[in-house]
């Protein structure tokens, strides 16, 4: 079986982030919930920006300089469906394994927070603590890099696209 390129790099980078993922939050503490989060979101959309225009790059390569909008996009969105299941494996492990009370710290410090600062009112606490911890599911995970990757792989589709140069018709 050939393995694509694009399944390759999707899975090696989204290793490689969940490697960056793990070390930001031994580096710091897991329980800096907020800062491990923006620097992994970050980090994600750098490789979904990086690699998609590099496999469309490629794919346009392999294809002698042609490429056609729809093979751009295919590329693009393989790399990020993969990316993205490998974060949404890793974002399950991390939160029911690695560091299975951070998401239960997180909120009651966030609920507390925003109870002395006023954000919420006593009746609505119910309400943003479900909100605040269906932030932490793998499926929003997942969701949230393949939307992110198809935008991207619209724009790099639509960069790198360029068609074959049409014969002119003749009848003889």
């Amino acid at each position: 079986m050939k393995r694509s390129l694009n399944i390759v790099l999707g899975v090696g980078v989204g290793i490689i982030n969940c490697i960056f993922w793990y070390v930001q939050s031994k580096i710091k503490t897991c329980y800096e919930v907020d800062s491990i989060e923006l620097s992994r979101l970050l980090f994600t959309i750098a490789s979904l920006v990086i690699g998609i225009f590099l496999v469309v790059f490629i794919a346009r390569k392999q294809n002698n300089g042609l490429l056609d909008f729809k093979d751009g996009f295919k590329a693009g969105i393989t790399y990020a469906l993969f990316l993205a299941l490998i974060l949404s494996i890793f974002h399950y492990c991390y939160y029911k394994f690695i560091a299975p009370d951070v998401i239960d710290y997180y909120v009651n410090d966030r609920m507390h927070l925003d109870l002395l600062a006023k954000k919420i009112k006593q009746e609505d606490v119910v309400k943003s603590e479900k909100d605040l911890r269906s932030y932490f599911t793998p499926f929003r995970m997942f969701m949230t890099t393949t939307m992110q990757g198809l935008i991207i792989s619209l724009i790099a589709a639509g960069i790198f696209r360029k068609k074959g140069q049409k014969l002119p018709f003749s009848e003889n």
